[in-house]
């Protein structure tokens, strides 16, 4: 099922960093895994964990995949689009005059609801 963001996001990605951000549980990490592709699992050299300690070190050490498209750091754009997700603020550099500052798009996913009938 294709969430809501799918389209916004996968056009912006041409354009910018994408950062999603939303509560726990909303389905962040799997709708960045179905942007990188179909099938796409969490052990792709493309999905990036920084509570993962290999994948920590992979980040501080500058060891991003080249070959990639598309890179999720869950949790610089040279040749490589990134996603970042997290339930943390991640929409708090929006408000200030960071580095980041109209480099990246921001979206808020949401959990899933039961329309009304």
């Amino acid at each position: 099922m294709k969430r809501y963001l799918y389209g916004p996001i996968k056009s912006d990605l041409e354009k910018k960093m994408v950062f999603i951000g939303g509560p726990r549980q909303v389905g962040k990490t799997t709708l960045s895994l179905s942007l990188l592709g179909p099938n796409t699992k969490i052990n792709s050299l493309a999905y990036l964990n920084w509570e993962s300690l290999v994948d920590r070190e992979q980040i501080l050490g500058q060891k991003i995949p080249s070959r990639q498209k598309i890179v999720v750091f869950d949790k610089n754009r040279n040749e490589v689009n990134f996603i970042v997700t997290g339930s943390a603020r991640l929409d708090h550099f929006s408000k200030g005059g960071d580095s980041l500052q109209g480099r990246y798009h921001y979206y808020r996913l949401h959990p899933f609801s039961l329309g009304r009938y």
